[in-house]
């Protein structure tokens, strides 16, 4: 019996809708600097925002990058 095997279609990183291919849990460690850049494809340029983050933390809205702490 011969296996079958059939990829899925992989789109460019920069075309289709936007979406986040991030972890759902993040850990970090509390009085230390936090960077994290948010990994997200779809149709450039995309365009980031979040509400209700903790003081001290910021996100740039052009490169996904939220920053902060310490």
């Amino acid at each position: 019996m011969q296996a079958r095997v059939q990829l899925a279609a992989v789109r460019p990183w920069d075309q289709g809708e936007p979406a986040i291919h991030g972890p759902g849990v993040y850990g970090a460690s509390a009085h230390k600097p936090f960077l994290y850049a948010i990994p997200a494809t779809g149709v450039r340029p995309l365009a980031f925002q979040a509400e209700g983050l903790p003081e001290g933390l910021a996100l740039d809205s052009g490169t996904g990058e939220m920053s902060g702490g310490a």
